[in-house]
């Protein structure tokens, strides 16, 4: 991807749009279910998922600007803890206060990935799928990209 510095520090790609929207793009389509994306403290959940995930999680419904659109994206929130994700109870079990957010969406077995963002090579940050969680109540961890 072209990333261009941008004068207030957002990187941004090729078409323009901040990189982390490019980075859910990419990751939501790769996973094919909810994509809890971490951003900072927070997990964020966007586009089509968000609605379904604010209703589960009983969450306030926000949304953010589409640079290439100039639509609203839908959007929500959840405390991003520090701490990976592991396996446990038959579902995902989460350190810290996210625990309980995942645990809903786990018991209303809706599938859901969960991307986590590291500092990158170029500078700005980058983003991987970590796990997914499937309705059958099966979680396969991928941290350190093992599947």
């Amino acid at each position: 991807m072209n990333l261009r510095p941008q004068p207030n520090g957002v990187s941004r790609g090729a078409a323009g749009a901040p990189r982390f929207l490019s980075e859910f793009r990419a990751l939501r389509a790769q996973c094919g279910c909810i994509l809890a994306f971490q951003r900072g403290d927070f997990f964020e959940f966007m586009a089509d998922d968000a609605p379904v995930v604010a209703m589960v999680l009983d969450i306030a419904l926000t949304s953010i600007p589409d640079p290439e659109t100039g639509a609203r994206i839908p959007a929500c929130g959840i405390p991003a803890p520090f701490g990976l994700p592991g396996t446990g109870l038959g579902a995902v079990s989460f350190v810290g206060s996210s625990s309980q957010y995942f645990e809903k969406l786990a018991r209303a077995r809706l599938p859901f990935a969960i991307a986590l963002q590291s500092p990158a090579d170029h500078g700005g940050y980058a983003w991987r799928i970590v796990a997914t969680y499937g309705p059958d109540l099966h979680a396969a961890v991928l941290i350190g990209g093992a599947s």
